[in-house]
């Protein structure tokens, strides 16, 4: 939505942002998420992972800890979540979801925060 601000010799048009959102790289996915995992428990099998939209729709209520983090691309999250597969063990998220450019990281409430 453009806003026409006045000036003192002209107009000019601004953009109005109704707020920003911070994208994050694949370093910087990575970077948090090993945090989380050596923070509450460094044993992958006890981790979801899953590239998804903005949207939880509920999903987070069946985690102790967890991070939704937006990524600069949808592949940016993809290869991020791989890597959290194939290097930590993170097992994929089981329920089904839409895909989309974030990356949500959980740890259930059965395996505890150790």
């Amino acid at each position: 939505m453009a806003e026409t601000v006045r000036g003192a010799a002209r107009t000019q048009p601004r953009l109005r942002l109704h707020g920003r959102v911070t994208m994050y790289s694949v370093q910087q996915l990575l970077f948090d998420s090993m945090r989380y995992l050596k923070e509450f428990g460094c044993g992958g099998e006890a981790w979801h992972v899953a590239v998804m939209g903005p949207e939880l729709d509920g999903i987070e209520t069946g985690y102790a800890v967890w991070l939704h983090r937006p990524a600069l691309s949808s592949r940016a999250a993809e290869t991020a979540a791989a890597r959290l597969r194939n290097r930590f063990g993170v097992r994929p998220l089981p329920q089904p979801y839409r895909s989309g450019r974030y990356l949500f990281l959980g740890k259930a409430f059965s395996e505890g925060l150790t």
